[in-house]
């Protein structure tokens, strides 16, 4: 999704520069405007991320995708645990 996959990668980028030590600047987005078309401007904004999006890319992917599961199963057992609260409450 183009609305989501630039705030998605910066905040990759800002995981890795937490993991990864020394000092990783976010390179100017200028080259997104630039006359040489916009998909070209964002690679080349992509590729002057480097090693802290390489390294954030994949611990933003396994936190959500934990933040998922944990979400989901919540929300599934949420019924089940509140029937069982009215099951208890009818038996007493």
């Amino acid at each position: 999704n183009a609305l989501t996959i630039v705030p998605l990668y910066l905040l990759a980028f800002q995981i890795g520069r937490w993991v990864i030590p020394g000092d990783y600047p976010i390179p100017d987005m200028s080259a997104l405007t630039q006359a040489q078309g916009w998909f070209s401007g964002f690679w080349d904004w992509l590729m002057a991320l480097g090693w802290p999006l390489l390294v954030g890319i994949p611990l933003l992917g396994t936190a959500l995708a934990l933040l998922g599961y944990v979400l989901v199963q919540g929300l599934w057992l949420l019924p089940v645990y509140r029937r069982a609260i009215r099951r208890n409450q009818i038996n007493k």
